[in-house]
Order: C-alpha cells, then structure tokens, then sequence
C-alpha cells in the first residue's frame, strides 16, 4: 500500500516491499489511491533502493526498444509475481497485437498484482498500430473479456479481491453503443457490501465514459444511487463531484434535458446532490468539481451557488477558477457573472474568464473587444492570455458577426503586440494575425519572417504562416523546410500537405532523403506524413519509408490507421542511449522557480528511461531559466522546452511508460504529442487527473512546494533542476 505524505516539511516517506519491484506495488496502486487526502497530501511512491533482479531490467530494455515478443511472453511466466506483471506491461507498451493472448492469460494468474495488471495491459489496446477495423473488433474482444474477468474475479476471489479495483478502472477503456460496460458499473455501485477502494474507481470510470462521450446521461434512479452512496461513502466526495462534472441530466430514459433551458426546481434531487457534496469539510479537490458540476443545473438555480464564490475576495483563486467553469454550460445566462470576473485581481483568473466568454460565440467576443479597448488593467501576462483567446474566438467565428469597427480594433493591437519586447507578446500576435487574415495581417506575417529571431516566436510564427494557404507564404515554408530548424522544417511540412501542386512532392522527397540523424527524424517523419495527405506516398516510396531505421518514421508510412488491413511495420525503436543511465537508487530532484523551490521523488523502477533522460539532462543545466510556458489553472504546469513555445525538444523522443500509478496532486509527467513522442517537456498536476492515467508517463512525485506549484504563473522561469544524491 502507499504511504501517504502527511507533512509538506518532510522530506519525504517511502516504503520498502518485500518484492521491492515497481511490479509488486502497481499490483495496489488503484485501491490505495481512492484513500482521501488533503490537498497539501499526495500518495508518494518511492521504491526499495535495492537493485532491480536482472529479470526486470531485461523487461525495461525490450520495453524501451518496443520488441522482445517471444522473451516477454516467456517472462510472463516467471515464479516471480513482480516478474510476471512488469512483462505484461511491457507487452502493452509494445504494442504488439501477437501478444493480446499472453495478456489475456494474465487475467487468471494466481496473483491480484497480476491479474490488475494484466487489466491494465489491456486497455492500453488503443494505442496499438491496427486498422480501424481489427481495432474496433480487438477492442470488443477484449470488453467481453474485461467483464467476463470480473464475474471470475467476483466469484472467485469476492467484493474484497485486491484486482478488483485495476479491472473496473480498465472498463473506462472500453464502452460506447454497447451499453454493457456502464450497465456493469452502475451494478457494481449499487452492491453496499463493495470496498469504498472499489466504488471509487467504478466512479472514475463512469466519469471518464461521460468525458469521452461514451456514456448516457443521467437518470433519475442513477441519482438516487449517487446520493445514497454519498450517504454511505462521505470519502468518496470528490470522484462521484467527478462524475457528476463530466456528466449531462437526463429527465427520463429517451429525454435528454439541455442544462440551459432546463428548470430545476430548489431542492430537486440534482440541486440537492450537488449542495450537499458542496457542505461542510470538504477537501478543495471535491469542492472544485462539485462547483464545475453547478453546470448540471439550470442557471436561475446554480447562480445562487457560484455567485458568491465569484463575487467574494476571501474565495480561494482555484474556487473562482471552478466556478467559471461551471458557469460555462450556461450559454449567454452567465454574461454577468464573467463580466464582472474579467476585473479579479488574478491573471488567472480573468484569463479564465476570457475562455469561458470565447466559447459563448459572437456575444462573449464582443465583451472581450470592449476590454481590449481599455487598456488600464492589463499587464503582459494577462495580455498574452487575452491575445490567444482572441484568436480562438476569431477563429470560431470564421470571421462572421465581427464588424468592421471590431477587425479595427483587434488589428491595432495586433501590430502593437507585433512590435513589443516580450517574445510570448509577439508569438500571441502572430496567432492573432492568423485568425484575422486579410492583406494587412498576411503582410505583419511576412515582415516579422526578416525580423524575429526568438525561437519560441519564430515557431508560433511559422504555425501562423502555415495555417493560410496563401501563395505568397509557399517560399517562405519551403525554405524553412530545408532549414536548418528541424521544428521549424516540421511545421512548414504540415502545411504544405494542405497545399495544391505536385511541384511541392519533389522539395518533399528531397528533404525525406537528404536528412537524417536524430534531431532530424521529426523533420522526416512530417515529410512522410505530407506526402501521405497529399496520395503521394506510392507503393514504390513507402515500401522505401518502411526500411528507414526509425520506428515513428515508419509508422508515418503506416496506412493501416486509416482503415486498411495491412499489416504493421516493424515496430522497434533501436537500442536507448538512456538505460545504462539508469540509478535504481532513490534520486531527488529539486527544481528552483522563481517562485520558489518544488521537490520531487523521481520515480526509477517506474519509468527508468524517462528518469535516465531527465537526470541526465538537469545535470547538464539543460533546463536552467527556461520558461514555464504552459499553465492551465486546475490542471498543469509545463516546462523542459527550450524555445518556450510548446514544440520544442532536446532533439530525441522517447518510449512511453505508461503505467497503472494514478496521476494525484503533484505528480510529475512527460508531456507528448502522440505515443512515443516526449522529449524533454514535463508537467506537474495541480490536482487528480484521472484522464492522464495510462496515457502519459508518470516519473516523479512532488513531496514539499505545494504552495509554490499553487503560485506558478504562465511566464515564470525555471532557475535550476538538481539531482540529489
């Protein structure tokens, strides 16, 4: 079980298992981690600082390399518990649709951690590389054998069984027309005699179907579960609060209610749920999403519970930032209330505001031209935010209901911010000349091509060139291509896969065949994937493509993505230059902010090659000042990107390690674009994000500096990172 951190001051607390394997403790990660804490508690894992047996770092090894099918599958069937389930997620991550049957077999081991962890390989089945049709059959399959797990698991073992929790977080997985799974869920939350471990995760799951829009609203009968389950389980308020903000209202079984129109009488059984899981002691986790789930009810009622969160300065910023966002199912109801949120204090918070009011359509534009009219409280932060709210809300509008008075307007400050000091400034306008288009915006585009020379503008300056298809801007992407920016040369190929003319396949090709080395293979990869859009990848060229040394290069190549039934290439990534760096020992990293020092618990047996390229990097001060480009209140900061602008890297990626460990408070994560594509980008949750969970790896653990994580705002820097010991 985890040790729960109890104290911000210590350094931090850590268990020795009597496997010492990360095998053995993902067995009891589910169960545990519905143990409520407070907000200034995370679950820490640290691991024995023993040597991992030889077995487990021969599974990490074929793990990073994406093969190993047959030494796996033998592995699977080590005497070893710990052995036999860091196999079958190593068989997950690889991706190899051969070993579905090993994985399968899991499911009856004699071991919980195992048979939790064979739950967990299984609903890693979206990320593996098949056609539209055998992944629709695969993961019908392997729904049925989900369920049919837990009916044994049930009988078998009982309500008590330590797998149960890993098996119904897995069923979020799965789900759709199909209403088995839900059915399942809802069954399982009704059985009093169920663990609370076991109720929460079914709670989870339901919510991440809702999200996923694979769910149907709720019931009347489902709501009476819900509150009598409250009653049974006060501990459980903040995932069923989840649940309910993800979901929508339904007032019979075929009448589904529009949240705005609807007319929710005060003491009506979803005011009721919602009111209560917001009384009392509460932590602030369960109070943030039981205000995002006001959205349930009907503006006439919920106001009466956000409004004083909003318009109250003793609210906690992260309140008033959940109460927007329950605001923001409202529609033009909630015009008020974010009016008068645009004037907070926190920049935070009226960016919140912003994007609540941009979602709203042609009226919360309006509201935010006249705020950008008057200019006397807005600094860079907040205008940066401003500016990129802006653009998704031209965007939204493909430029309808905007006057002439207001492209004015939003074109004047555009050119202010064209010529401002602050990189961030002049990356928003570029976004902003984007969205407006017309002759003036193109040429601020094309003159800020011979001026600007900070990387992170430069990027967001070639996204903006990019997303026009204007003839003016082909020289311009073309010579970006062949470059010598291998980001820039990316996102100059993705755009001309949107462009006419074959007379762009021959500087396409020849990029394809010029380039290589490392830092060179994204660059390849979008020219294979250009050329894919354009139907220009022929049979004789991608049987070329298929040959290149490069594992994402080739899956570039791939068609089976889009529905044929070819096979997939192979899917090896070539021995890592990071596992012989790797330190089973406990390692510490300490990352100074300019608004103070954040401690981490780096996670080794983990995620071992993604702790090698993090360690390795801080030592050589490659993450000293960068910019926290990225802050998203509620959810995540971000950093590790040396051009600050969300696209850059140390010039390598890495395999995912995907885990069962759930992402809490705290938890320190490898950012991506798609499977094994970080780099060197990290981020720290400020809360559970039960949606990151086994889709992004988790490598580290925040153990003092949560108030400083609370005060990180977009623009900060990042001083140091240092590795202890």
């Amino acid at each position: 079980m985890f040790k729960v951190l109890v104290a911000p001051g210590l350094w931090f607390v850590w268990s020795v298992l009597s496997l010492a394997s990360m095998g053995c403790l993902a067995a009891h990660s589910r169960s545990s981690a519905l143990t409520p804490t407070g907000e200034d508690q995370s679950a820490v894992e640290v691991v024995s600082v023993a040597a991992a047996p030889l077995a487990l770092q021969q599974i990490w090894k074929l793990r990073d390399e994406r093969s190993g099918l047959a030494t796996l599958s033998e592995l699977s069937r080590h005497p070893e518990p710990q052995v036999r389930a860091e196999s079958l997620r190593a068989l997950a991550l690889v991706g190899d649709p051969a070993g579905v049957d090993v994985i399968k077999a899991g499911l009856d081991d004699a071991s919980a951690e195992v048979r939790g962890m064979a739950a967990f390989a299984l609903s890693q089945h979206h990320f593996w590389p098949l056609s539209a049709l055998a992944a629709r059959t695969t993961a019908a399959e392997l729904e049925q054998e989900l369920l049919d797990a837990i009916d044994r698991e049930l009988e078998d073992v009982g309500l008590s069984s330590a797998a149960l929790p890993a098996l119904v977080r897995a069923l979020a997985e799965f789900g759709g027309p199909d209403p088995a799974v839900e059915e399942r869920l809802w069954e399982l939350l009704s059985v009093m005699e169920l663990p609370p471990g076991t109720k929460g995760q079914a709670l989870i799951s339901l919510a991440l179907l809702a999200r996923a829009q694979r769910a149907e609203p709720l019931t009347v009968d489902q709501l009476e579960t819900l509150q009598l389950l409250y009653g049974q389980h006060s501990e459980l308020g903040w995932q069923l609060a989840y649940l309910l903000a993800h979901s929508t209202l339904a007032v019979s079984d075929d009448t589904h209610v529009d949240p705005q129109a609807a007319t929710v009488e005060s003491g009506g059984q979803p005011f009721e749920l919602v009111t209560s899981l917001l009384d009392g002691e509460i932590s602030a986790q369960q109070r943030c999403w039981a205000l995002r789930a006001v959205g349930l009810l009907a503006p006439l009622n919920g106001a009466g519970l956000l409004r004083p969160v909003l318009t109250t300065s003793s609210s906690a910023p992260r309140q008033r930032i959940c109460a927007l966002r329950g605001l923001a199912s409202w529609k033009l109801g909630s015009i008020e209330l974010l009016q008068e949120a645009l004037s907070d204090p926190l920049p935070t918070v009226r960016s919140e505001a912003a994007r609540v009011l941009v979602s709203l359509g042609s009226p919360g534009l309006e509201v935010l031209l006249s705020r950008l009219k008057n200019p006397t409280d807005q600094g860079p932060v907040w205008l940066v935010d401003l500016l990129d709210v802006l653009a998704e809300g031209v965007r939204a509008l493909a430029g309808e209901n905007l006057s002439g008075s207001d492209r004015v307007v939003l074109e004047r400050r555009m050119q202010q911010a064209v010529s401002a000091e602050e990189p961030q400034l002049r990356a928003s306008a570029y976004g902003l000349a984007a969205a407006l288009g017309g002759d003036s915006a193109m040429e601020e585009l094309l003159a800020a091509v011979e001026s600007e020379h900070d990387p992170g503008a430069l990027i967001a300056l070639a996204v903006a060139i990019g997303s026009w298809p204007e003839v003016r801007f082909e020289g311009v992407l073309l010579g970006w291509l062949q470059g010598a920016d291998p980001t820039l040369a990316a996102i100059a190929a993705e755009a001309l896969a949107e462009r006419p003319g074959a007379h762009l396949k021959g500087p396409l090709l020849e990029t394809y065949r010029r380039f290589s080395g490392e830092p060179d293979n994204e660059r390849r990869r979008a020219v294979v994937l250009a050329l894919q859009a354009r139907g220009e990848l022929d049979q004789q060229l991608r049987a070329e493509v298929l040959e290149d040394p490069v594992a994402r290069v080739r899956m570039a190549a791939y068609v089976g993505h889009s529905g044929d039934d070819d096979p997939a290439p192979p899917l090896g990534r070539g021995p890592t230059r990071w596992l012989g760096d790797w330190s089973p020992g406990v390692q510490i990293a300490k990352v100074e902010t300019n608004r103070g020092v954040l401690s981490f618990a780096l996670l080794s047996k983990q995620a071992p090659v993604a702790v090698a390229s993090f360690t390795r990097l801080a030592r050589e001060g490659y993450f000293d000042g960068l910019l926290v480009h990225r802050v998203v209140a509620d959810f995540v900061i971000q950093s590790g990107d040396p051009s600050g602008s969300g696209w850059g890297g140390p010039g390598y990626t890495l395999a995912d390690e995907f885990g069962p460990l759930p992402f809490s408070p705290g938890s320190l994560g490898m950012a991506r674009v798609e499977k094994d594509s970080a780099g060197s980008q990290w981020f720290v949750t400020h809360s559970a994000q039960p949606h990151l969970d086994g889709r992004y790896t988790l490598f580290g653990q925040l153990f003092d500096g949560f108030d400083v994580l609370a005060q990180i705002r977009r623009g900060d820097r990042v001083k140091s990172v240092r590795i202890l010991p």
